[in-house]
């Protein structure tokens, strides 16, 4: 898990410092980035499946105001945000996760941050060519890129938000999960 992680991490002196939404958010936004922390982060992970060595970002960045200090801080935690993705899409154990709003915002407000991760993702994979290459991978990783293209297109309603449309969100965000992991192992190899 990410806890596990971070303290192996912090024991071989790599310091991980896993952001979250709204702080990513706020990074985001330091640099002038026109997208939310969700679609960010699955354009880095579509990315990532292209090389570790990843720009994510620079098409985004429009003109803006921000002093160069808060830019220069916000970039340097993008990088490092950057290597902790890696880090935990390389690990087998699980610690790797999507990048969405808590659970304390409402359904309907997941549910489109979950679309957005989609979208951001068939985007990095596109940026990178990977999706040029279906052909050549596994059937189960060309349906799961279908998959995500369908959630990229508006997630699923939520008209009642009981308590089947959660678990139907939390099933989905699972899927998303652990098949965006197989996607990036297979992709990498």
């Amino acid at each position: 898990n990410c806890a596990t992680l971070r303290a192996l991490l912090w024991h071989t002196g790599f310091v991980m410092a896993l952001l979250d939404y709204e702080t990513l958010n706020n990074h985001l936004a330091d640099l002038g980035l026109l997208c939310e922390a969700s679609e960010y982060h699955g354009i880095l992970c579509g990315t990532l499946c292209g090389g570790d060595h990843v720009e994510v970002g620079l098409g985004l960045l429009v003109e803006d105001e921000t002093d160069p200090a808060t830019r220069e801080r916000a970039a340097k935690a993008l990088a490092a945000y950057h290597q902790e993705v890696l880090l935990s899409l390389q690990d087998t154990q699980g610690a790797y996760a999507l990048m969405l709003p808590s659970d304390d915002e409402s359904l309907n407000e997941r549910v489109e941050a979950q679309s957005m991760w989609a979208a951001g993702l068939v985007l990095g994979l596109t940026q990178t060519g990977r999706i040029k290459e279906l052909k050549s991978v596994s059937e189960e990783l060309r349906e799961f890129v279908q998959d995500v293209v369908d959630i990229s297109q508006g997630g699923f309603d939520v008209s009642d938000g009981d308590e089947e449309d959660e678990q139907a969100y939390v099933e989905v965000c699972e899927y998303l999960r652990t098949g965006m992991q197989s996607a990036f192992l297979e992709l990498r190899n």
